[in-house]
């Protein structure tokens, strides 16, 4: 965006605003649905006695717990980011009327086309 002024701002700053508001958002319920699909009870599956040794249940539990919290923990991330991108957008376009006009018209048109290009 380096060097937009006015209408052209308030178009990329359009854009920023509908990525914060669906696609990161959308991507973010991508992971939070991952994360909720590892298995939570593998080592009543996998748990064996006889002389085995150690519980290969325990190391596949351990290995789950840490998949669902890096899933977890991006999901978190990238809400965080679609949160902060609508916040610039709304802040910045509110410096330069002829940018909050093109801006709020992006923002109407990319709803009503319900997709970010």
């Amino acid at each position: 965006m380096t060097g937009k002024r006015g209408d052209e701002l308030g178009v990329e700053l359009g854009r920023l605003w509908y990525a914060g508001t669906h696609d990161l958002p959308a991507v973010a319920e991508d992971y939070w649905d991952a994360s909720t699909n590892v298995p939570s009870l593998v080592s009543a599956q996998c748990a064996r006695g006889g002389g085995l040794g150690a519980d290969p249940g325990a190391s596949i539990d351990d290995y789950s717990s840490r998949i669902y919290q890096m899933l977890l923990g991006t999901r978190t991330s990238v809400a965080l980011v679609g949160e902060a991108l609508v916040w610039i957008a709304d802040e910045y376009a509110k410096t330069d009327a002829s940018c909050r006009a093109s801006f709020e018209s992006t923002k109407t048109e990319m709803e009503a086309v319900g997709d970010g290009s």
